[in-house]
């Protein structure tokens, strides 16, 4: 029974929605009349009212019987867009009315078009600021107000249109700074020849050049900020003296590790000559330079007895116990 019941619900949804006043042909139809009628050089248009469909019309494309396109660009359109007219085209994908004449403030209704994926309405006269109705367009993709004469400041509500990809700007009297746009989709990007002034946001720096020019900003392709220079000027201060003081220390550890390996190098020499007297000498004190003595204690008795002898033989003895004499104190050397 529920089941039931909700299938039936679900169905007359389906009608309700089917049957709605903004998807009827015959609606449509009145609302394309209405504008026609409201701008002068629409009665130009071949539209004839008895068709029973808007959908063979000049400029008007439709899917499923209805209008998905309107496009009228350079048809001599000019005038105000009356309200209550657009926004019955609820199922429209893409609006275009460039390069006509048209002017006055956009009607507020255009934010039913909750279809909407492309909006070309540059080269015309529509002025006032831009309205805060364009920022409930979700699917919106290509925007282009540019060469009108929108005025005052360039809304962050633009960052609400997440699958944007184009926005065009350029050619208007909009003022005041550019906001922190970030738009991930975004490829062109366009806001010069306005009265713009101040730094271009971070997410924006990556446009070119002819996107910013005739305005009064800085950043980016058009140059550092002031406030932008003195920062780089105190990073590059402040890397020197970081290059500095590291270069200092490097010097120092270099001149303690040489200094090192130079005492190092000396008081080895110190330990290999100690090391050399340390091995002559335990020979003359474990025995040898006993044994030295006794032969020169030796050498002094025979040399008494000899001297004794010597009143005898003569001298020619004396002088080879002195030859003897003098070869063991050459050993003790």
């Amino acid at each position: 029974m529920s089941c039931n019941l909700g299938i039936a619900l679900f169905l007359l949804l389906c009608f309700l929605r089917r049957g709605a006043p903004a998807g009827d042909p015959s609606s449509e139809k009145s609302a394309l009349l209405a504008l026609r009628d409201a701008v002068a050089g629409g009665k130009a248009l071949r539209w004839n009212r008895t068709d029973p469909s808007p959908c063979r019309w000049q400029g008007v494309r439709c899917e499923n019987n209805q209008v998905s396109e309107l496009r009228l660009p350079g048809v001599g359109l000019s005038g105000e867009i009356p309200a209550g007219v657009v926004g019955n085209l609820t199922n429209l994908k893409t609006l275009s009315l460039r390069f006509n004449a048209l002017s006055g403030i956009l009607p507020g209704d255009l934010g039913r078009c909750a279809e909407l994926r492309n909006l070309y309405l540059q080269g015309n006269k529509f002025s006032g600021e831009i309205p805060a109705t364009l920022f409930g367009l979700r699917n919106l993709i290509r925007l282009n107000l540019a060469r009108n004469s929108f005025s005052g400041a360039i809304p962050s509500g633009f960052n609400n249109l997440s699958r944007l990809g184009t926005l065009l700007l350029d050619n208007n009297q909009l003022s005041g700074s550019i906001p922190a746009i970030d738009l991930p989709l975004l490829v062109q990007f366009n806001v010069s020849f306005n009265r713009l002034n101040g730094s271009i946001p971070l997410k924006l720096r990556s446009m070119t050049v002819e996107s910013f020019l005739g305005n009064s900003l800085c950043g980016g392709p058009m140059g550092d900020c002031p406030n932008e220079e003195n920062n780089k000027k105190n990073k590059l201060a402040g890397g020197a003296i970081a290059g500095i003081v590291v270069g200092s220390l490097v010097v120092v550890v270099l001149i303690a590790l040489v200094v090192f390996v130079l005492c190092r190098k000396r008081r080895t020499r110190r330990s290999s000559r100690s090391v050399d007297i340390a091995s002559v000498k335990p020979p003359l004190e474990n025995g040898e330079g006993v044994v030295v003595k006794r032969e020169v204690e030796e050498l002094k008795r025979l040399e008494g007895g000899e001297m004794r002898l010597m009143e005898l033989r003569g001298r020619g003895s004396w002088c080879s116990l002195r030859i003897r004499a003098m070869c063991l104190s050459w050993r003790i050397c």
